[in-house]
């Protein structure tokens, strides 16, 4: 952790804020999601703002997440009353001051997407966040995912062949998948589905958190992310899609069903990269990743995807 963190008192009197109380550090549970953009969070009791936690970016998230996105997405949820408020950022040393939520809030669980009002709830608050005017820089999937493969044949870390064989294959409708890109319009994004990123109030209220990755995506990029995290393991694949995307054509489904593989095995490789440079004795980032892998696999050898992306996007 870099040493200007080190001194939150006086970062926070560099926005006029009254004295802070602050408390002790917030326990964490290692999750691969968070690897990167892991944060140091504090505790606090402010006489203006009441509960705050303040949020010390890791040396993971200044080198892979872009903090100019988080920060700004992360005050624009909170403006809407979608994520937690933000009360005082500063991206160049990587620092957020936001509301603290309650003991009221639980973190999100698998199981949320099986209800479907806390599912409802969910989808409409990340499509409250897509309609905000807030500057994001944009991420393509498929770029994403083979600058990580780039990456690690860079340190000379072994990937699985069978993921190598599957990014053979997404990568194959590269052509198409860039002209579909210019089709559509971009939006801002959480960038993931990660359901520990999402906070379920007791009344079924939701709120997102975590927005390292947020970025500015299309429409079937966003859903992706959210279907990537729910199927199979909580809901069947086509069936959320027909929730998120109703008027879907063929094209826009086939496109969905590519950038939900992509996912997953950016998650594989991204675990792979982790588990060699950055291991962590409480987190099993391999087993976690050859999850992810299987997830890939069972979607993109599946002969009736096969078939739809190849008729959809030849």
């Amino acid at each position: 952790m870099t040493h200007w963190q080190e001194n939150p008192g006086a970062w926070v009197q560099g926005f006029s804020l009254e004295t802070i109380e602050w408390g002790g550090p917030v326990a964490q549970v290692p999750s691969p999601s968070w690897w990167a953009s892991d944060s140091e969070l504090l505790t606090g009791e402010s006489p203006e703002h009441g509960p705050v936690l303040l949020k010390k970016l890791s040396r993971h998230a200044w080198s892979w997440r872009n903090k100019e996105n988080l920060i700004a997405a992360a005050t624009a949820a909170g403006e809407i009353g979608v994520g937690p408020r933000v009360l005082a950022a500063d991206s160049e040393l990587g620092v957020i001051l936001q509301e603290r939520l309650s003991s009221e809030w639980r973190v999100g669980r698998l199981d949320l997407f099986r209800s479907k009002a806390l599912r409802g709830n969910l989808i409409e608050a990340r499509a409250r966040f897509a309609e905000l005017d807030v500057p994001l820089s944009p991420r393509s999937p498929l770029i994403d995912l083979n600058q990580l493969l780039d990456e690690c044949d860079d340190r000379g870390i072994e990937v699985d062949p069978r993921v190598r064989s599957l990014i053979a294959y997404v990568s194959e409708f590269r052509e198409p998948l860039l002209a579909y890109r210019k089709t559509i319009e971009m939006r801002p994004s959480h960038g993931e589905g990660t359901v520990s990123n999402v906070m379920v109030h007791h009344s079924g209220e939701v709120q997102l958190l975590g927005w390292g990755s947020a970025a500015s995506l299309s429409a079937v990029h966003d859903h992706a992310t959210l279907i990537a995290e729910a199927c199979p393991g909580a809901l069947d694949i086509d069936g959320f899609i027909a929730e998120l995307a109703p008027d879907a054509q063929p094209r826009d489904r086939a496109v969905i069903k590519l950038v939900t593989g992509i996912e997953h095995l950016r998650w594989a490789v991204l675990t792979r990269l982790r588990s060699s440079v950055d291991p962590d004795v409480n987190l099993d980032s391999i087993k976690y990743g050859l999850w992810r892998m299987t997830f890939a696999d069972l979607l993109l050898t599946a002969p009736g995807t096969r078939a739809e992306l190849e008729g959809a996007l030849s």
